[in-house]
């Protein structure tokens, strides 16, 4: 895919590395919490649209997807700590990273943005191990997400 010129400016950077760090000072069973990554206006750079990265915010994947919904045809990246328990009963928190683009709720040129900036957001998290598109409000849910990064919660 050639090169479309998109790139992350410092706010998702600092953003990346907050939420990529070590987990919480008080426990490592803490998760970091969450950000959403999206495009500026003028479709040059990927900046910050929310996060839930201080000690008090509501670091849930409800209370993000409830930002989604109140922003309805946002496109853009998402990065989260989920914590879950694997099928042998070992409590886990893994990061997950989600495109999200609605389908029906989305603009043309954000899809467009969507395809060619893949290489700059992997390129801010330092490699993703797996991205998971979500186009479907039905597949924006914690358990969904669990599953695909613990390969049905085995891992």
């Amino acid at each position: 895919m050639p090169d479309s010129g998109i790139v992350c400016d410092d706010a998702a950077g600092k953003a990346a590395a907050a939420i990529t760090g070590p987990r919480s000072k008080v426990s490592n069973d803490t998760p970091n919490g969450w950000i959403i990554l999206t495009f500026t206006a003028d479709k040059k750079n990927i900046t910050v649209f929310k996060t839930a990265l201080e000690e008090n915010d509501d670091k849930s994947f409800e209370a993000m997807k409830e930002v989604l919904i109140d922003n309805k045809g946002l496109v853009g990246y998402l990065a989260i700590d989920l914590p879950y328990t694997t099928v042998s009963g070992q409590a886990r928190i893994k990061q997950a990273y989600i495109s999200f683009s609605i389908d029906g709720e989305a603009k043309i040129k954000d899809n467009i943005c969507m395809t060619t900036s893949v290489d700059a957001v992997k390129k801010l998290f330092g490699g993703i191990p797996k991205t998971i598109p979500i186009k479907d409000w039905d597949d924006m849910t914690a358990a969904y997400v669990i599953d695909e990064i613990s390969e049905k919660r085995t891992k």
